[in-house]
């Protein structure tokens, strides 16, 4: 049986989003780990502060976007270690509360994505780029509480204070362009498939 797609049917036909898989899955969580290692290096070589620009998040949100919670919360994990490792920064103080940070980063915007993939109303592309907005605001807050909760366990009561003081002001800048810009390269980068197209090709297998 040779089911055809109409180009009416392509344009009307709900939108599949589905996260990377297998091999594309490991390259892709590779690339994010790397830039989430090279990021920081840049921004500490032009002199800008990390708290401000958060570059090591870029990539745990794209990987968030991109992969699926599991591999995503894996990003979030090796980059800070990783960097740490390579580089010297973060400290190793500074990474037993940004691993866990970053990982319910990863962790919440993929799972977040599964269950508001789009946003009604819009059109396709702002549709996504909507649901990628709201799935991070989500994880901003739910990994800042990681932060913290990590904090308290691995800073004196001094540091913790401190650490409080810095979480969100700071980062202000960052976390507007993170809203800006990742969504945009996401939606860019992911590759989307009508429904009707994957009917069609469970038909082709089937005939």
């Amino acid at each position: 049986m040779n089911a055809r797609v109409s180009e009416r049917d392509l344009k009307s036909a709900p939108i599949l989003y589905v996260p990377a898989k297998g091999v594309e899955a490991l390259g892709t969580a590779g690339i994010c780990v790397g830039l989430g290692i090279v990021l920081p290096l840049i921004v500490h070589t032009l002199g800008m502060s990390p708290r401000a620009f958060l570059p090591m998040h870029f990539s745990v949100f794209l990987a968030g976007m991109l992969l699926s919670p599991l591999y995503a919360a894996l990003v979030g994990i090796m980059a800070p270690a990783l960097s740490s490792g390579f580089t010297g920064q973060p400290t190793i103080e500074q990474v037993l509360r940004m691993m866990p940070e970053l990982a319910v980063y990863g962790l919440a915007t993929s799972f977040m994505l599964r269950i508001v993939p789009t946003v009604p109303g819009l059109a396709a592309r702002k549709s996504r780029m909507a649901a990628m907005a709201l799935a991070m605001v989500v994880a901003m807050v739910l990994g800042r509480g990681a932060y913290i909760l990590a904090s308290a366990v691995f800073a004196t009561a001094e540091n913790f204070s401190y650490y409080l003081s810095v979480l969100v002001t700071p980062a202000i800048p960052g976390i507007i362009a993170q809203l800006i810009f990742i969504p945009l390269i996401a939606s860019r980068i992911e590759k989307p498939e009508p429904v009707v197209e994957q009917d069609t090709k469970r038909r082709k297998s089937a005939s």
